[in-house]
């Protein structure tokens, strides 16, 4: 990616996403598109967002691996470049889909996304199962379990993204919750600056309503661009 923002559609219509996409694709580097919008999509429609960009489908697939790896093909047979799972299916399930992810790349470009923990909770909000634990312990044990399953890509927040790109360098960072200083949180709660993110060492970033709900999102696009370019390693 040169451009390293993905924009979230996240939006009730494709027609209102496929208008966007065509208005900003010069100034991001993909889209992403989650449940909401992706459960009303017809193959034309995967099709006509790809040719503004990379998709970034946001599924969060938890599932027994078997159910996993037909659903993930499916996806990719769509044109979809980026798809995520959550790292808490295991280390089995990653394992196999690691394999699966190689074989995709051997026809295009495919890479998947393994979520640590989404950015609403925190550790006044813990994941359950981990009531004690702090957050940041959580998502490195994770990180531990991607990397040993052989995935390259995970979604982590702003928190924990310096700690895990210096212990795993090759990893594609990507981090949601990305705001400007003056910015509304909405549901938030571990949030960053896009300048920021990008020092300490996000790969690429998730930027949604900032920027599909400003009065100008071209401008607000632009901003956001402006202050995260940079050569991505």
């Amino acid at each position: 990616m040169k451009n390293p923002i993905f924009l979230s559609l996240d939006l009730s219509s494709w027609d209102e996403a496929h208008e966007l996409a065509g208005h900003l694709k010069s100034e991001v580097g993909g889209f992403k598109v989650g449940p909401r919008l992706g459960i009303k999509a017809t193959a034309s429609d995967w099709q006509k967002l790809s040719d503004c960009g990379p998709i970034f489908y946001d599924p969060k697939y938890y599932d027994i691996p078997n159910t996993m790896v037909e659903s993930i093909k499916a996806c990719a047979d769509l044109g979809i470049s980026y798809l995520t799972i959550h790292a808490s299916s295991g280390l089995k399930a990653m394992t196999q889909l690691k394999t699966l992810e190689d074989q995709i790349n051997k026809s295009h470009f495919f890479k998947i996304l393994a979520v640590t923990a989404l950015t609403s909770f925190g550790d006044d909000n813990p994941l359950p199962g981990y009531k004690g634990v702090p957050l940041n312990s959580v998502v490195s044990e994770l990180a531990e379990f991607t990397v040993k399953a052989g995935l390259s890509g995970i979604v982590c927040s702003g928190e924990e993204v310096e700690h895990i790109s210096k212990n795993h360098k090759n990893l594609f960072t990507v981090v949601p919750g990305i705001r400007l200083i003056d910015g509304e949180k909405d549901d938030q709660k571990r949030i960053i600056t896009p300048d920021l993110a990008m020092s300490l060492g996000a790969k690429a970033l998730v930027v949604g309503r900032p920027i599909i709900n400003a009065q100008d999102p071209l401008k607000a696009a632009k901003k956001f661009r402006s202050l995260c370019i940079r050569p991505l390693l």
